[in-house]
């Protein structure tokens, strides 16, 4: 009798300590989504047809299925109990207005449901010349977004309930909680992309909207709170060649940036942009620590999203999920690798050959690539072994072959012909991933 009373006690102790610990939890902590570039592509634009297709020749992204993941990733995350969600930008093809309104009311469905949701633009949302409907081999202009377009339309995802707002960019401040405070920040540039007739893709804060950033980081801190951002554009490289071969995907001025927002207290900053699953770290001149949360689009594999828990304590949990069933495809995970994959067997070389091009080196040289590697490897081509380390780097925690290690030795080694120095740097550099992890990791920010 005595064995089974203690064992009760016990029991009912386990069961107290559990519902004590739930309790501190949701007392201490908060529980967020992150994901992103969904690049959404409205049905009624037709994506089919010759025309499509000749565009998706040079393109890596599903946009085809682009709203069934988008309704699939809601679907998934109403079953969980994240108080709120981050989207940072590139929610449509091209700022196609359909797209967007399809896109805001998928959101509606999050914040119906009692869910905080938060925007901010990315390079592709607002003024886009590019966007268009397609239809067989023809391809016509549709109506795309202002800036103030944009505001109302997304007004039920952050800018009604923020504390501050930015009079110089569709930058604004919310605090889910009374101890979080988010810095949404627009980071893109799209007054003149109607002249020049195409979207600019670099990522720039104007003096005023920097200085606007840094006094809402202080306010917080002044106020006790943990402030973290959001913002289209990386903060912080994520490979170490970066800002030589895709510097548009990193903030203009990162170094300034990333310092005076580290040294101010904004140690977190959730991005997209590049479409990787990469966690990368900075720290200033002062010995401040800053981490740049890229997650890869919802569109490109390996189709992933984010939780994230966050306490007052500055703990922050951090875990990667991803979309690998979706209706009508009996492997979806495979066959969204595999698409990305021929899509870089094409799209990788060329933005090579351009970037030598631009450095001036001859056509000659530069259009043999192919074939003088073919020579060198047998059948190892730079396209296949772009896109083994592409979809590695996508994936995030990369771990390169040895066949890839070799390969990439025996390109840096050809020191007579400059090309394929180069693309041997550019796939060390991005087979390398440098700490913390990148899918799964916990990190103290306080």
């Amino acid at each position: 009798m005595k064995r089974i009373q203690i064992m009760v006690i016990v029991m009912s102790v386990i069961f107290v300590c559990m519902i004590f610990s739930q309790n501190i939890s949701k007392i201490n902590g908060i529980k967020f989504a992150v994901f992103t570039d969904l690049h959404l592509m409205a049905l009624s634009l037709n994506p089919s047809g010759e025309a499509f297709e000749a565009y998706m020749g040079v393109d890596r992204k599903l946009l085809d299925v682009s709203s069934a993941l988008l309704e699939r990733v809601v679907d998934e995350l109403l079953e969980t109990d994240v108080e709120f969600v981050l989207v940072p930008g590139d929610l449509t093809k091209d700022g196609e207005l359909v797209s967007h309104v399809e896109m805001a009311a998928q959101l509606k469905r999050l914040t119906d449901d009692g869910r905080q949701v938060f925007v901010i633009t990315g390079n592709h949302d607002i003024n886009n010349p590019l966007a268009v409907r397609f239809e067989d081999s023809d391809v016509s202009p549709v109506d795309t977004v202002s800036p103030e377009e944009f505001k109302a339309i997304y007004h039920h995802c952050g800018y009604d309930g923020a504390v501050s707002q930015d009079k110089n960019s569709l930058s604004y401040v919310v605090e889910p909680t009374d101890w979080l405070r988010i810095i949404v920040m627009d980071s893109c540039v799209y007054e003149d992309n109607m002249l020049t007739g195409y979207p600019y893709t670099d990522g720039v804060f104007s003096e005023a909207t920097l200085d606007w950033i840094l006094k809402n980081v202080q306010e917080g801190r002044e106020k006790g709170q943990i402030v973290i951002g959001m913002m289209h554009h990386s903060i912080i490289p994520h490979f170490s060649l970066q800002e030589l071969y895709f510097n548009v995907y990193i903030l203009d001025d990162w170094q300034k940036a990333a310092n005076l927002f580290s040294d101010n207290g904004m140690h977190l900053i959730f991005t997209g942009h590049f479409h990787s699953q990469d966690v990368a770290m900075y720290q200033s001149v002062n010995g401040n620590t800053l981490y740049d949360v890229q997650t890869g689009s919802l569109i490109t594999y390996p189709n992933p999203y984010r939780i994230v828990e966050i306490n007052r304590e500055g703990v922050v949990n951090i875990k990667s999920f991803f979309i690998e069933a979706l209706s009508g495809y009996d492997d979806f995970k495979s066959y969204s690798q595999s698409f990305v994959k021929d899509g870089i067997n094409g799209l990788l070389p060329t933005l090579l050959k351009e970037e030598m091009t631009q450095q001036g080196f001859p056509v000659g040289i530069i259009y043999s690539i192919d074939q003088l590697l073919n020579r060198v490897f047998v059948s190892q081509s730079l396209s296949r072994h772009t896109a083994d380390v592409m979809i590695g780097f996508y994936a995030g925690d990369e771990q390169r072959s040895e066949e890839t290690a070799q390969v990439i030795k025996m390109l840096k080694q050809n020191l007579l012909n400059p090309f394929l120095v180069l693309a041997g740097m550019a796939l060390d550099s991005l087979s390398k991933d440098a700490p913390p992890p990148d899918n799964n990791l916990l990190i103290v920010i306080e």
